[in-house]
């Protein structure tokens, strides 16, 4: 057998075992229907309403997994009385973790601890968290919640930030474009003046 043929068959190994190695760290999910409102408030840590402002990937920290989600919080029935929140979940693909988008408004219903942290509120798909428009049932049986002041103002700040964030992406793409059309025009005229 020549040596690239060795060589392409360990390479192939070391992309199956990557590959593989990762799906090692993930465990299936399994739920027992969510209890009715009223009790699921009384077991939650923390019950609120807010939209998500920033969703962060925690793989980059040590030992991190899972996401943590920021929330702008309108209202609070437990355990929440700040304007901003953070609430970590999994990464939903098989261990439980909610899908939450940046922009969507949420009824989170929050316990303490997670895998790494046991002073953090955490959520998952087997708590009654769901999007504030799949809520109403919720909304009903826990009544008014407390209003919480400010979370319009956090909600316009951060926005401004994603829309700078945004912006600023967008001028650098433009830039990159630019560079590499200045190179090509550059590359033309030198092999046009050999």
């Amino acid at each position: 057998m020549g040596g690239w043929k060795r060589l392409f068959i360990a390479l192939c190994l070391v992309v199956v075992f990557i590959v593989g190695g990762n799906s090692l760290e993930v465990s299936a999910c399994s739920c027992v229907m969510p209890p009715p409102p009223e009790e699921a408030l009384h077991d939650a840590e923390a019950v609120f309403s807010g939209e998500v402002i920033k969703i962060v990937d925690n793989k980059n920290l040590l030992n991190g997994y899972g996401f943590t989600v920021y929330f702008a919080v309108d209202e609070s029935w437990k355990g929440v009385e700040q304007s901003e929140v953070s609430v970590t979940t999994g990464y939903h693909d098989g261990d439980c973790g909610f899908p939450f988008e940046v922009g969507q408004s949420y009824l989170v219903y929050a316990s303490l601890g997670d895998m790494n942290n046991k002073s953090t509120l955490s959520t998952s798909i087997c708590q009654r968290t769901t999007n504030l428009s799949n809520a109403t049932e919720d909304m009903n049986e826990l009544g008014k919640g407390q209003k919480i002041e400010g979370s319009n103002a956090k909600k316009d700040e951060h926005n401004d930030g994603l829309l700078n964030g945004s912006a600023t992406k967008i001028i650098l793409a433009g830039m990159l474009i630019l560079a590499a059309a200045l190179y090509v025009v550059w590359r033309i005229k030198k092999n046009a003046r050999s």
